[in-house]
């Protein structure tokens, strides 16, 4: 019900999947945020526009470095996470998933998701989102 969530937050020009791996929305991937504040882990920095977003809405946590977390770190850092934001390069898979029991949410910040094992987060409900027209504008430019 309404009464049980906090707020509502929206990342922009995401879409989700529905747990059939079906487009349900091209637009923007959902977070419900329940009366606590949820942790969201965040593999590398993404424009800022989305973060500003997501950061009064969660506790948020952004991967500092250049390279991405390796594989153990990565796991260790969503075992108590909520939602995470990953890129392409990082592998999203049944052990990953696994690690993490209260994973609600993955927003991919890639147009696909390969990286993402979508049987494994079927399986487990947890919808999967990307950003498909994330690479529009730069295509565009570079055409131009």
């Amino acid at each position: 019900s309404p009464s049980e969530f906090s707020s509502l937050v929206l990342v922009p020009c995401f879409s989700i999947l529905s747990p059939s791996c079906k487009l349900i929305t091209p637009v923007v991937s959902v977070f419900l945020c329940e009366m606590h504040m949820p942790r969201v882990f965040v593999t590398r920095r993404i424009p800022d526009f989305g973060l500003e977003m997501m950061a009064p809405h969660c506790d948020l946590e952004v991967w500092p470095e250049i390279l991405p977390p390796s594989p153990e770190v990565l796991r260790d850092k969503v075992k108590d996470c909520d939602g995470l934001v990953s890129l392409l390069t990082d592998k999203i898979d049944a052990q990953l998933m696994d690690a993490a029991p209260n994973l609600r949410i993955i927003s991919n910040f890639a147009v696909g998701v390969n990286n993402v094992d979508l049987l494994a987060a079927t399986q487990r409900g947890i919808p999967v989102g990307n950003t498909p027209g994330v690479l529009t504008e730069a295509t565009a430019d570079i055409a131009m």
